[in-house]
């Protein structure tokens, strides 16, 4: 009988553990480019609750190996770590793709802030067809790395900012491709979820209606919501617009996904409208200096802004 303790953190198996190449490892695994072998999958239960080499376990070797912090200067050490990718390797596909293409949005719903995510997704014969990966602006601050093989793409999105910014609801990120006979022409095999914390956590998600790139915009255009003075001190001004009338609401949210201030929960008529934020919470407490998120809901469509309090 042979017993083995892990060396938690030492993805590589040489005996150093949490360095920059236990994350290029690890990374490489869940984009399938790598595989881990019995004894590094034991020492990749980073955050030690039981499940190995899970999206969690990454957000936790990230976070213990920047101590909390981006890590700037060897960001350019791991692979696909760009936001725009095209599998042929073009130019920026965005620009070629026109209104005929289709695309597809990943919706993420999470009760805690999104610190991590990774999708497994089948292309079936579809892999030619597929155009691009973009991930959304609301999510813009995290990184994405994809890789296709066998038909199969991976998606991983991480949060390195180092203002430790939470997404935690909307369009994660969007497929586009090219049209066919086959709709839609994919189909998620499998996902996984972390916290800010590098814990599992259970999310919802689904794949939007198929739209042009011509009607995402229009829709963006109408959507609306930002803050000015932003950064800010005292108050400031909430502006949004919206596309129909019907029921709204916005939110504030702290970086941890903790509900700050409610300032609409109600009926809103179409076209633009403004609220006026004096910094404090639903019980009238002054908030504390850091990063807010404006989080605008209708039906089935959010837009989120980022908020910056100083005192």
């Amino acid at each position: 009988m042979l017993l083995y303790h892990p060396l938690y953190g030492d993805i590589n198996l040489n005996t150093y553990p949490w360095e920059i190449g236990d994350a290029v490892l690890f990374l490489n695994f869940f984009n399938g480019i790598a595989e881990l072998n019995q004894c590094q999958k034991a020492n990749a239960d980073c955050n030690r609750d039981g499940v190995q080499a899970s999206i969690a376990d990454l957000v936790y070797l990230l976070h213990r190996l920047t101590n909390d912090s981006i890590l700037v200067d060897d960001r350019q050490l791991l692979p696909l770590g760009n936001v725009f990718w095209q599998p042929s390797g073009d130019a920026s596909k965005l620009q070629q793709i026109s209104p005929s293409d289709r695309s597809y949005d990943i919706m993420v719903q999470s009760d805690v802030p999104l610190g991590g995510a990774s999708f497994e997704i089948a292309l079936g014969d579809n892999e030619q067809r597929l155009e691009a990966v973009v991930l959304d602006s609301a999510a813009d601050y995290m990184q994405m790395y994809c890789y296709i093989r066998d038909n199969r793409l991976k998606v991983t999105v991480v949060n390195w900012d180092e203002a430790n910014e939470s997404f935690a609801g909307g369009r994660l990120f969007t497929l586009y491709i090219a049209p066919g006979s086959e709709e839609p022409p994919f189909s998620i095999e499998s996902s996984d979820f972390s916290d800010n914390h590098g814990q599992r956590i259970s999310a919802n998600f689904q794949v939007g209606g198929t739209i042009s790139i011509g009607e995402i915009k229009s829709q963006e255009n109408i959507l609306t919501i930002s803050g000015y003075p932003n950064p800010f001190r005292g108050t400031t001004a909430i502006n949004f617009a919206v596309p129909n009338a019907g029921q709204y609401k916005l939110t504030v949210y702290d970086i941890l996904g903790r509900k700050v201030k409610t300032l609409l929960d109600g009926y809103c008529s179409a076209g633009s409208g403004q609220i006026i934020w004096d910094g404090r919470d639903d019980a009238g407490g002054d908030i504390s200096s850091g990063t807010y998120f404006a989080r605008l809901q209708g039906d089935k469509k959010i837009h989120i802004a980022k908020l910056y309090f100083l005192k």
